[in-house]
């Protein structure tokens, strides 16, 4: 069942165009992520569906109902700040029940104010801290009253923005638990802005990626981490971030033979039919999908850097463009600043983008032409 759906919705502010054309559709009880680089429109788009701010074209629709022009509080929707917004000289208490005592709706004639304040603190765990003040608080417990004070209205959709970048790291990954947790017990219908992949990754059902006002892609994380749609999207999510290698199509077809410097001579299993020959193209591999051997001489590539990390390694190699490549290793892999290594890598988990950045299509592997293999491919001589 579609909860909310955003048909063509554009936002201008003065001459600046903020969303261009966003079209989504949002299940009953899905949890979504908008994500996305700062001012690419996401906390907009989320203040759109509260109805902070007004829509200049297209049209929203929650429940199949068009809600354009109605006010926030006629939406059902509840709301999550970044700033936690608690009013300092108010209990836990009183803070949670402000908004019911101000809404008046049948839902608080139906359930006395008490018995929803009670519960929802229930949930969250503040039932022991309902008579404190804010400044008596630590910073997730505060973010759990601002989320408390949203629930406790029982809203059909409960907004999220970027709720978690006022807290250290250790708070963030347990309040990331927690709301997690929460969806799973409430079950209701979340949207959640981040720029934080990380959150964007362990807490979507579905993410939303955004870019200059458009979005690039949809879907779940796994897809989009496994097969992004765009460079952008290849290059957004992951960390470290893809590596990228600047190549040329030699010969186009539904296998495509292509060259660069890093890897020289490459068979692709790509569709590049739709291509010219000589078009420049970007190869992208993850740092898991690389490993790497010892070089014979003066070939292969060399060792810039080592990062270790305690689980793992990072090793960054100079391939003489503008950023090293990057490789994840196991943490006695033993490599060195100055080690020459040989490149190899998974061809199965390699991306090929055209000049506009839009990821070619793969050829199923049964489809490959004999003679070519999803074998690892080595990077040797520079």
């Amino acid at each position: 069942m579609i909860k909310l759906k955003l048909d063509n919705v554009n936002k201008q502010l003065g001459g600046a165009r903020i969303l261009r054309d966003v079209s989504l559709e949002i299940s009953a009880g899905e949890f979504v992520v908008f994500v996305g680089p700062s001012g690419c429109g996401k906390s907009t788009l989320l203040r759109l569906i509260a109805g902070l701010d007004s829509i200049c074209g297209g049209d929203l629709l929650i429940d199949g109902r068009r809600v354009n022009d109605l006010e926030p509080r006629e939406r059902g929707v509840g709301m999550v700040f970044q700033s936690y917004a608690l009013y300092p000289h108010m209990s836990v208490y009183d803070n949670i029940s402000f908004g019911l005592k101000l809404a008046k709706t049948e839902k608080t004639e139906k359930t006395s104010l008490r018995e929803r304040v009670l519960k929802t603190a229930q949930i969250l765990q503040l039932d022991k801290l309902l008579q404190r003040k804010p400044r008596e608080l630590s910073g997730g417990q505060r973010q759990r009253v601002a989320m408390g004070r949203a629930m406790a209205r029982e809203p059909d959709i409960l907004l999220f923005d970027e709720p978690l970048s006022n807290l250290d790291a250790s708070l963030r990954v347990q309040m990331r638990n927690e709301i997690a947790r929460l969806h799973g017990r409430l079950g209701s219908t979340m949207i959640y802005v981040t720029h934080d992949q990380v959150e964007a990754m362990t807490l979507a059902d579905k993410i939303v990626v955004l870019n200059g006002g458009r979005i690039e892609q949809v879907g779940s994380p796994r897809e989009l981490y496994e097969r992004p749609a765009s460079r952008f999207v290849a290059g957004f999510l992951g960390s470290p971030r893809m590596n990228f290698i600047a190549a040329f199509l030699h010969t186009p077809g539904e296998t495509s033979q292509v060259e660069s410097l890093v890897l020289g001579m490459t068979s692709l299993p790509v569709d590049s039919s739709g291509l010219a020959a000589n078009t420049q193209l970007s190869l992208g591999i993850r740092p898991e999908h690389l490993s790497l051997k010892a070089a014979q001489g003066t070939t292969g590539l060399v060792v810039s850097a080592v990062e270790y990390l305690g689980s793992e390694t990072y090793v960054h190699l100079d391939t003489g463009q503008d950023e090293p490549m990057v490789c994840r290793c196991e943490v006695n892999a033993g490599w060195r600043v100055g080690d020459r290594v040989e490149l190899q890598l998974d061809i199965d988990n390699l991306h090929v983008f055209d000049a506009h950045g839009t990821a070619l299509k793969r050829c199923a592997i049964d489809s490959l032409p004999a003679g070519i293999a999803p074998r690892p491919a080595s990077a040797g001589a520079l």
